[in-house]
């Protein structure tokens, strides 16, 4: 997953009166949950230079240093931060690799974030009908710069919209595209299903566009100011004529709304406004379903609530407030270690970054020994974090039960837009359940004894819904229903299980 920061001046006039790189950092902090792997830059000046440099750590000391000779002249800053996944599991696991990268004619610096699922289709395509020869494993991320180097060959230049309303055409693919060009403009698009958010606020100084629209508010931005951008439309920023555009893409066909769900139960910020609510509105009212089913289960006297960090944090003390148990930290991260997330490594590495990532308080070991605890997580994909977890909780707090509850359904389809699996039989709900949708009770044992816990719950698809409180035709429900989001999902699925056989 990744996420976008794009910072201009409103009016290019004002040159050297703002520090844009300090002010892309700040919004930056606020969207590094969405990849902390690898961070790009690219910057453009007045007099029309786009530089760009690839970094592994935000606070990078020489970040300031590589633009240092013009940085009383940017204009416009474009960052990206990014985990290394991609669909078919192999990783583009360089920092070269990182985005933004330059189109042919060194005119223009792009970023887009998640994954393009018809990479190779595309591909083989332009190999076909140009010049155009990929190596492989394919990436989508050269797919995506070669297709625009063919148009900006076909349109011109100083077509941008044009080029982004081909683009969005032609992929499958849950990315939001910005186009850089040297004057500073940007040329933004979101991709025509609305699986990700994205959101700016214009002032009569500066143009702020991010991936997480908490970024902005937290970044002394009225909420009241803030533009959530449409399915389907484009924006254009021009700070050399101090104007902004909107423009609804000419797409060949319409299609339905396609949010994703994941975003609202564990990828976005909890202040992010998801469809007109904050995430953690969706994920309150989440709890409070998943909790009607728990009554009379637990006592205040012998249970605690606890959260696998950080992104159930909230989830934990709302399911605690609502059946009045007592909430506590019991789990922490290693903040040198919070950006290595297990999904993106091999079997052999995962665990050894979950025992290097994990910290366990010894000062409640007396708190909770011979209690009981509903240990809380977003969701279970694979399953090696919870278990891990589970087996440290039993030995170094010594409960009497451990309960396991998730706001989510089970996870039966690998995403390829988003989370790094190979197969659908990575996938821990599809070792266990013969209806996902539905599990059986004696299922439901099995699994909680396979990860060392008393019992687990899911939350269904129906109390999903009802929590986001969205149309079910406008979200993106694939992998927890097989329910195919996309036309070109259903061909690239089928060829997929070939691969898999």
């Amino acid at each position: 997953m990744c996420g976008i920061v794009w910072v201009s001046l409103s009016d290019s006039n004002n040159v050297g009166n703002h520090d844009l790189l300090w002010t892309t950092i700040e919004l930056l902090q606020w969207n590094k949950h969405r990849g902390q792997k690898w961070y790009g830059i690219s910057v453009a000046t007045v007099d029309g230079e786009i530089r760009q440099h690839k970094f592994s750590d935000i606070y990078d000391p020489n970040v300031r240093d590589k633009f240092a000779d013009i940085i009383d002249r940017i204009v416009s800053v474009e960052w990206h931060a990014r985990y290394p996944t991609s669909w078919w599991g192999v990783e583009d696991n360089s920092l070269e690799s990182n985005q933004p990268h330059y189109l042919s004619d060194n005119k223009h610096s792009f970023a887009f974030n998640w994954n393009i699922a018809n990479a190779s289709e595309i591909a083989i395509e332009l190999e076909k009908t140009s010049d155009v020869r990929f190596t492989r494993p394919i990436f989508d991320t050269r797919v995506l710069q070669q297709m625009m180097n063919q148009m900006i060959l076909e349109e011109g230049e100083n077509d941008m919209r044009r080029i982004l309303e081909r683009v969005n055409d032609q992929i499958d693919g849950a990315c939001n595209i910005a186009i850089m060009e040297r004057s500073g403009s940007l040329n933004l698009a979101k991709d025509r299903w609305g699986f990700r958010p994205l959101s700016f606020t214009k002032t009569w100084e500066l143009f702020k566009f991010s991936s997480e629209s908490s970024a902005l508010f937290k970044t002394w931005e009225r909420s009241e100011d803030i533009t959530f951008v449409k399915t389907w439309e484009s924006v254009i920023h021009k700070p050399d004529v101090a104007r902004i555009y909107h423009s609804d893409m000419e797409l060949k066909e319409e299609i339905n709304k396609s949010r994703c769900f994941f975003e609202t139960v564990y990828f976005a910020d909890p202040e992010t406004k998801l469809w007109w609510e904050a995430s953690s509105a969706h994920r309150y009212r989440l709890w409070q379903i998943l909790a009607r089913n728990d009554n009379n289960l637990f006592t205040r006297e012998d249970t605690l609530v606890i959260d696998v960090p950080s992104s159930s944090r909230d989830s934990a003390r709302w399911y605690a407030g609502s059946k009045l148990k007592l909430f506590d930290t019991a789990i922490t991260k290693d903040p040198d270690q919070d950006g290595q997330r297990s999904f993106t490594a091999t079997d052999k590495e995962r665990q050894q970054i979950l025992e290097d990532k994990y910290i366990f308080n010894p000062l409640l070991k007396d708190k909770i020994k011979w209690k009981k605890i509903v240990l809380v997580d977003d969701s279970v994909v694979r399953g090696s974090t919870l278990k891990f977890l589970v087996e440290k909780i039993r030995e170094f707090y010594e409960p009497s039960e451990i309960h396991l509850r998730i706001p989510s359904p089970p996870i039966v389809a690998p995403c390829y837009y988003a989370i790094n699996l190979k197969k659908p039989s990575e996938l821990l709900a599809r070792k266990f359940f013969q209806n996902p949708n539905e599990p059986e009770p004696k299922e439901l044992d099995e699994l909680a004894e396979f990860l060392w816990a008393d019992s687990i719950r899911y939350m269904d698809v129906d109390g999903l819904i009802e929590a986001i409180n969205q149309d079910v035709n406008d979200m993106c429900l694939w992998c927890v229903t097989w329910n195919f989001p996309t036309p070109k999902w259903k061909k690239i699925f089928a060829q997929q299980l070939k691969d898999w056989e």
